[in-house]
This record gives C-alpha cells, sequence and structure tokens, in this order.
C-alpha cells in the first residue's frame, strides 16, 4: 500500500516539473500569449441598433491553460467619444493552443443620433474602436503578472433614422354568392345576406352589437390590403426584394406572410401588402378598432439587405419590430 502512494505522489511531482521546467526552459527568453483582435463585421442591423461581432484568437504557448481576463472596447463614431463597455473574461485557452472565439456588441441608433448632429446628410458613419485584451500569466519567474494586447479597429455601419407608418389600410368584403359556398359545409341559422350585413357593419364601423357567438365557429375569409412606409431620414437607402412580416392589431395577430411587392419614392421604402384573414381572428380587440376605425399596429419581419463593400461583403440581415397608431379606415 505504502509503495503504492508513493508511485502516485513521485508520478505526479514528475508532471509539475516537467511543466516548470517547460516554462523556464530558456533563461530571459520565456515565450509569451499572442493576441489576435483580427477583424469586426456588422453581424446584424434594425431600425434602431446594429450588432458588431469582434473575432478574437489567442495562442498559448504554456503547458497551463490560461484565462482571458476581459476585453476593454472604446467606440468613436465620427470622432467623438461613444461608448465605453468591458465584455467580461472567463475564456480558457487549453495549454498549447489556439483559441478563437467572437463575442458582439450593439449600437443603438438614438444614442448615435446625439452625437451625431448631421446624421441626415450622412449614408454612412466611421466607427473606431480601441480595444485592450488582457490576460493574466502563470506566477513564473520571469514573467509578468498579465499581457495587455492593444488595437485599434475601424468599421464603417449605415446611418439610420427611420420613421414607420401604415397607411390605405383596407379590408375587401366577400360577395354574397362567396359567403353562400363557404356557408354550404356550417349549419348556420343565418342567411349568407344577413352574414354580410354583420360583417359590413362592423367593417364600415356601425353599429355596437358584438359578433353573433354562432358566427364565431364560421372561418369567413377576408381579403386585407395596406401599405407599410419606411422612411429613412438619411443618405442610406435600405437595399432588399423581398420581406417577411407578421401584423398584428391591437396585440392580436392578424396576417403573416411574405411580400415582394416594394417599391421606392425619395428617402421612402413602400412595403405593399395583400394577404387575407379569418373571421376566427376578428377578437373583441380587432373588432373594436374597426368599430372606432383607429387602433395600433405591431409589424415584425426581417430581411437580407446588401450593404456598401466598405461595411460588409456579403448580406446582411435586417430585423424589424415596430408599432403605431393607424387609421383602419
Amino acid at each position: 500500500m505504502f509503495n503504492r502512494y508513493f508511485s502516485v505522489i513521485g508520478f505526479s511531482l514528475i508532471l509539475l516539473f516537467l511543466g516548470c521546467a517547460e516554462l523556464q526552459q530558456f533563461e530571459g527568453q520565456i515565450p509569451k500569449p499572442e493576441a489576435t483582435l483580427d477583424r469586426v463585421e456588422v453581424d446584424h442591423i434594425s431600425l434602431h441598433d446594429v450588432t458588431l461581432v469582434f473575432y478574437l484568437n489567442i495562442k498559448n504557448p504554456y503547458p497551463l491553460k490560461l484565462k482571458l481576463d476581459g476585453v476593454d472596447l472604446d467606440f468613436s463614431i465620427e470622432g467623438t467619444r461613444f461608448l465605453k463597455t468591458q465584455m467580461a473574461g472567463g475564456l480558457e485557452i487549453p495549454a498549447k493552443q489556439v483559441k478563437n472565439s467572437s463575442f458582439a456588441v450593439t449600437l443603438a441608433y438614438q444614442d448615435i443620433i446625439k452625437i451625431v448632429k448631421d446624421i441626415g446628410n450622412r449614408e454612412l458613419l466611421k466607427c473606431t474602436i480601441d480595444a485592450a485584451v488582457k490576460i493574466p500569466l502563470p506566477k513564473i519567474s520571469g514573467l509578468p503578472p498579465n499581457m495587455t494586447f492593444q488595437y485599434k479597429l475601424e468599421k464603417e455601419i449605415p446611418a439610420i433614422m427611420p420613421d414607420v407608418r401604415l397607411q390605405n389600410f383596407q379590408v375587401m368584403m366577400p360577395t354574397v354568392q362567396d359567403l353562400q359556398k363557404d356557408m354550404t359545409r356550417s349549419a348556420s341559422a343565418y342567411t349568407p345576406e344577413k352574414v354580410h350585413d354583420i360583417f359590413k357593419s362592423i367593417f364600415n364601423g356601425e353599429g355596437s352589437k358584438a359578433i353573433p357567438a354562432e358566427l364565431k365557429n364560421l372561418d369567413i375569409k377576408f381579403d386585407v390590403s395596406f401599405d407599410i412606409l419606411l422612411q429613412n431620414k438619411t443618405r442610406f437607402v435600405p437595399d432588399f426584394k423581398s420581406v417577411n412580416y407578421d401584423f398584428a392589431v391591437n396585440d392580436q395577430n392578424l396576417v403573416s406572410g411574405n411580400t415582394d411587392k416594394i417599391t421606392r419614392k425619395g428617402d421612402t421604402t413602400i412595403l405593399s401588402i395583400r394577404n387575407s384573414f379569418s373571421s376566427r381572428q376578428l377578437s373583441e380587440g380587432i373588432v373594436a378598432s374597426f368599430r372606432s376605425g383607429q387602433g395600433t399596429f405591431n409589424l415584425k419581419g426581417s430581411t437580407a439587405i446588401r450593404l456598401p463593400p466598405s461595411v460588409s461583403s456579403k448580406n446582411t440581415e435586417l430585423n424589424f419590430a415596430e408599432s403605431g397608431k393607424f387609421n383602419l379606415r
């Protein structure tokens, strides 16, 4: 038993001795880690912010693992100090290996607008980043407590100052003949003419009665159309060919889909939506909006846009989540 314990302890001491000997094999020439913050890219944008991704690689020459202490980032936009932040440390670099990693930082356009007074005359904004990568070193004679790698990066980002509006909202009533076809599969006591009048009065804002309970089980299709006006009050023109969208009225989903009907007039991009919804989606909240002729909308969606080569060499994701008031008639 004593011999077994002695062998284990002896083997561990040998490993420790070999590791320290490897670190100290060159008196005064102990290798040091290398860190490279080689690039920053625009990962995705929205109408309210832009997300940058930084790519970092660290080379650990030691037979012991290292741990990143953190990355300090100091942002300037068009030469004006904008944001100072720190990315948390904790990234482990295994012994004698190279570790590749990335981290993201999101910049809010509402903050950028405050310091770039002439953003309306800009297409792109110059973003300068001073970065410091901090790595603690092993407690070995001849090594400093830590190393800091300094970098200066530059990246252009699109100038965005948006205004989103909804116009030309219209619901098209099915004809009595169409209703008759839809109702052949139901046992409703209401005639197609009566059903037509009930829903027409709702969309025209007439009357105040709720939808009869029996009609709530019907699946009647109503065509709907409206235009989303996306105005960017800068010289940057978002270039995209189609958009996926989810559209809600008074927080109730009404239609979802994709549109490629996109036109541009000056600094405004117009998305023309043509879709349909079921009578089963006419909740009390949506009916109340039709009755009053006013409501709130929520529009969520995404698309891919082509940015100038100085910003990105590939298609970039554009996300949007907009809300506001609109007229239903």
